[in-house]
């Protein structure tokens, strides 16, 4: 089981697990785009993100934007910018790791949900990776009250039960 609290990302991961052909031609319709048109094509494959949350959009902004890093305002759109010195992915390579990645995903159940939800279930012998917010960031990358004594609280409950 993987989960995040972004929905979006998540759907991204069931299309790139359940549709990787289409996954790969969707990002590569976008980034032939961005080549040709330049950069006012991403910005308006990110105003349609933000209108429709459609993942291969997602897909593409992860990839052509400056860092790669998935960003969202206070009104839960994305809004990091395009990096202007790098053309991203080439089309070619990512539908080779699309294609891995779906590979290796095919058993995953895919949920919408804090870490919490997603590790009730872990028992000892499951490996568990956890990527929480960056402490000091205050919630520069999505808006959120996390709280890091309860993430410690289960961290201990997790080790305890290893």
């Amino acid at each position: 089981m993987a989960g995040d609290v972004i929905p979006e990302l998540i759907q991204l991961w069931i299309v790139i697990r359940d549709e990787p052909e289409l996954t790969a031609k969707e990002y590569e319709l976008r980034w032939r785009r961005l080549q040709n048109e330049g950069h006012t094509a991403y910005y308006e494959i990110r105003a349609s993100f933000n209108a429709t949350r459609n993942p291969n959009d997602l897909l593409f902004l992860s990839r052509t934007c400056v860092n790669g890093l998935i960003r969202f305002n206070k009104n839960g759109d994305f809004n990091n910018s395009l990096h202007h010195t790098r053309p991203g992915i080439a089309p070619e390579r990512l539908s080779k790791l699309i294609h891995q990645w779906s590979h290796y995903i095919q058993p995953v159940t895919f949920v919408v949900g804090d870490y919490r939800q997603t590790l009730k279930n872990a028992q000892a012998g499951d490996l568990a990776f956890l990527d929480p917010p960056y402490i000091g960031t205050k919630g520069r990358y999505i808006p959120t009250n996390f709280d890091f004594e309860e993430f410690y609280l289960e961290l201990e409950r997790l080790n305890a039960a290893a």
